[in-house]
């Protein structure tokens, strides 16, 4: 299964749901969102879960006839998990603002929502029996970005994987720090992601020493090319989406 950005994807500050304890019916362990006018906002359902997996689908679709019951499976399955998977009917009058305010052009569209970036979803696709919906969602769930407390775990680190980024903080926290919690979630299926806050940790990891007086700094290795490459700077979504697109995508791409 392979997971990819949705482009350009909306606030959804204006998105509207009806107040959950009453109105968002489990059909097995599905939630049914129902999208209309009402003080409870998409936006905040997405914030008050860790990770929701919604199926956009259509009464109409054959497709999506096909994948509910494999929704439903997967869902069972992780009932007792930090995976909510919940599903929109696109059909329904009600919803057809949705399939706009993504740019869905096909049901059923499966879109993931981490808490605190409801504005960066991520598409799922692939195998759609229930089995392989778990196996993915549990992997995706995961945490992308682990903490690294000594020289062996580094080392470790850069050895396994095609391209591995470390950032230095001094602590895991503040908008810097944010700022790459987002670029691992929208990244976390091409590299491995990692961060230290011990400073020594940061040597001979190709790191200019004359850059490591304050943090953050951030260095990305990639297997194809033998200089590592070094973020320093305030970070903000922009700049680091654009530095880590350059620097973890091959220059020259054989085709065959």
């Amino acid at each position: 299964m392979q997971l990819s950005t949705i482009p350009h994807a909306p606030k959804l500050a204006k998105l509207y749901i009806k107040p959950f304890a009453a109105d968002i019916a489990k059909v097995s362990m599905v939630l049914n969102l129902d999208v209309g006018v009402s003080a409870s906002t998409f936006y905040e359902f997405l914030q008050t879960h860790p990770f929701v997996a919604t199926a956009f689908v259509a009464d109409y679709c054959p497709h999506s006839k096909e994948l509910k019951p494999e929704w439903a499976r997967a869902a069972a399955v992780l009932r007792d998990e930090e995976v909510e998977l919940a599903e929109v009917d696109l059909s329904d009058p009600k919803n057809g603002d949705l399939k706009h305010q993504f740019a869905i052009t096909a049901t059923p569209a499966i879109y993931l929502f981490r808490r605190g970036y409801p504005d960066r979803p991520q598409q799922l696709s692939g195998p759609r029996d229930a089995e392989a919906l778990v196996e993915q969602l549990r992997r995706e769930a995961a945490p992308a970005l682990v903490a690294l407390r000594s020289a062996k775990e580094v080392e470790a680190f850069f050895g396994g994987a095609a391209v591995a980024v470390l950032g230095w903080f001094d602590a895991p926290s503040g908008e810097g720090f944010e700022a790459f919690e987002r670029l691992v979630s929208q990244n976390r299926a091409s590299a491995a992601f990692a961060y230290v806050v011990d400073r020594g940790l940061m040597a001979g990891c190709g790191v200019p020493a004359a850059t490591l007086g304050q943090a953050p700094v951030l260095t990305l290795r990639s297997k194809r090319d033998p200089d590592p490459a070094v973020y320093e700077g305030v970070l903000n979504d922009q700049a680091l989406d654009a530095w880590f697109l350059v620097h973890s995508t091959p220059l020259v791409v054989f085709m065959t």
